[in-house]
C-alpha cells in the first residue's frame, strides 16, 4: 500500500513510499512530487549511495496534473519552426519481414494510404547487390506481407534502389546510386541516374526501365529521385558543377518534359552531402539526410520549412536524438498526413560512422512534443535529458524511460513539461533496472 506522509517542514511536498518501512537510507523507496509549482509538477527521486541495489519502485496512480509550463526548449525543438508542437517518438527498426537478419534493408517509400511500402534490399531472391521490393498490408495496424521482388523489367545485376512513385501510382522513379561503389546500371563506373518505369494500372507489370535522361541526367551523379504529389517537382542530389546536393527540376503540366534543375542553395545543401529529399504532401516540409554541422554525429536527418510553395526554404533543422543516432541516418519518408498527431517516418540506419552492409529500416511517429528536464535543485538550473526514449502505447497515452544518473546519493529531480497547450497527467512512475520508467497522457 503506498502512504502519503506529509512532510512538516516542506508543506508543498507529498512522498510516496514504496513499503511500510517509509525511507530507507541509500535505497530509491521514495518518490516526491512538488504540486503546483511555478504552475509545474516535479519528479525526483533519491539515488542511492554506493549501492549496488536498485530496488523497483511500485508502480501508482496519482490525478496530479502537469500544467504547461515551458522552462527549457524540447528534446525536438525545430529552430526555425518553434511553433510545431510536436515531435517524433524513438525510432526502432521494423520487424520481419522488412528487416531480415544478415541482410540490408533501406530507401524506404510510402504509398499515400499506408498499404504499400517500397524499399531496397539485398535479401535472397534478387537479380543483384540491391534490388527494389514491395511489401503490402490491409491495414496500417497491421504488419506488412512478405515482400515481392519487383521483377527483371526493373532489377538488373546492378543496384536499384531509392524508390518513389507517382501519387497514381504509374509511374515509378529509382535510382543506382551507392555508397559501395557498385558499377552503374548503365555500365559506366560511378555515373548514377535517375530511372523511370511505368505500368497502365496498379495491378499491371512495370515496363523496362529507363535513364531519366537531360536535362535531370547528366555526366555527373544524379541520385535519390523524389517527385511531388502534384507531379510538377522532381527534387533530386547531383554533383553537377555549382553548389553539390539538392535540386528541383519542374514542368507545367505532368505530361511535359522536365525542364532545367535549379539547385536549392546554401540554406540547404551544407557539409559535404545533402540527400535524399523528401516533400511532405501539402509541399511545406523538405526532409533529407545531411552531415552539416549541428548533428548527432555521421549524417542525420534534416527538415527544412517553408509558409507556402512560393517562399523560399528556411535553413534545415535537426529531426533530433529521438531519430537520429551517433551513426548514419538515411533516406527519410513520411506518411501523407504528416505532421498530424500518429503520422508516421519511415528511415535507413547504418550502423556505424562508415558505409558497411548493416542497413535497416526504422520507423517513428508523431507524438506531442514534451520535455524532460533532470537537476540537482528544484530550482534549477535544469538541463535537457537527451538520453529520454518515448514510445507510443496508445493515441493519447505514452512511456517515456529516462536513464538514472548516479551521483553520489544526493537528490537528483526529474521534470516533464508540455510546450504548447493541454496538459500532461502522470498515469505511473516506476524504476525498472536504472530506468525511471513514467507513463503519461496528454489531455
Amino acid at each position: 500500500m503506498v502512504r502519503e506522509p506529509r512532510d512538516s517542514a516542506s508543506p508543498s511536498l507529498r512522498r510516496f513510499a514504496t513499503s511500510d518501512q517509509g525511507f530507507v537510507r541509500g535505497r530509491i523507496l521514495a518518490v516526491t512530487l512538488v504540486e503546483e509549482r511555478f504552475g509545474t509538477s516535479w519528479v525526483h527521486m533519491k539515488h542511492p549511495a554506493n549501492s549496488s541495489s536498485w530496488p523497483a519502485i511500485r508502480q501508482f496512480r496519482n490525478k496530479l496534473r502537469v500544467l504547461a509550463a515551458v522552462l527549457c526548449a524540447g528534446a525536438a525543438t525545430f529552430g526555425s519552426n518553434a511553433a510545431e508542437n510536436w515531435m517524433f517518438s524513438t525510432a526502432v527498426a521494423l520487424p520481419s519481414p522488412i528487416n531480415l537478419p544478415g541482410t540490408m534493408s533501406g530507401t524506404p517509400w510510402l504509398s499515400s494510404d499506408g498499404l504499400t511500402l517500397y524499399f531496397a534490399s539485398n535479401r535472397p531472391g534478387g537479380y543483384g547487390k540491391f534490388d527494389l521490393w514491395v511489401a503490402t498490408r490491409n491495414t496500417t495496424d497491421e504488419n506488412w506481407g512478405e515482400p515481392v521482388n519487383l521483377g527483371p523489367s526493373i532489377n538488373t545485376s546492378a543496384a536499384e534502389l531509392m524508390p518513389c512513385l507517382s501519387a497514381d501510382g504509374l509511374t515509378l522513379y529509382f535510382g543506382d546510386g551507392n555508397p559501395f561503389g557498385w558499377t552503374a546500371r548503365n555500365g559506366t563506373s560511378e555515373n548514377y541516374q535517375i530511372w523511370t518505369a511505368t505500368r497502365d494500372n496498379l495491378h499491371s507489370p512495370w515496363s523496362s526501365a529507363n535513364d531519366l535522361g537531360p536535362p535531370v541526367g547528366t555526366k555527373y551523379i544524379e541520385s535519390y529521385p523524389h517527385v511531388s504529389r502534384d507531379g510538377l517537382s522532381l527534387f533530386f542530389t547531383s554533383t553537377r558543377p555549382g553548389l553539390p546536393g539538392l535540386y528541383v527540376a519542374r514542368r507545367a503540366t505532368p505530361s511535359d518534359p522536365w525542364l532545367a534543375p535549379i539547385g536549392l542553395g546554401s540554406k540547404v545543401n551544407q557539409g559535404s552531402w545533402t540527400g535524399f529529399p523528401f516533400l511532405s504532401n501539402d509541399g511545406l516540409r523538405l526532409l533529407c539526410y545531411s552531415d552539416r554541422a549541428g548533428g548527432q554525429g555521421g549524417y542525420d536527418l534534416w527538415m527544412s520549412s517553408r509558409s507556402s510553395l512560393a517562399d523560399e526554404w528556411l535553413v534545415p533543422v535537426n529531426l533530433g536524438a529521438q531519430v537520429n543516432s551517433s551513426f548514419y541516418d538515411l533516406s527519410p519518408c513520411v506518411s501523407a498526413d504528416f505532421p498530424a498527431l500518429g503520422s508516421s517516418l519511415l528511415f535507413a540506419r547504418n550502423d556505424a560512422n562508415e558505409w558497411n552492409e548493416h542497413i535497416k529500416i526504422y520507423g517513428a511517429v508523431v507524438i506531442p512534443k514534451v520535455s524532460v528536464l533532470r537537476s540537482g535543485s528544484v530550482n534549477g538550473p535544469w538541463n535537457l535529458v537527451l538520453t529520454a526514449t518515448f514510445s507510443p502505447l496508445s493515441a493519447r497515452r505514452f512511456q517515456c524511460e529516462v536513464p538514472v544518473v548516479s551521483v553520489g546519493g544526493t537528490t537528483v529531480f526529474y521534470q516533464i513539461t508540455k510546450e504548447t497547450g493541454g496538459s500532461i497527467q502522470i498515469e505511473s512512475l516506476e524504476l525498472v533496472g536504472r530506468k525511471i520508467r513514467l507513463d503519461y497522457t496528454i489531455e
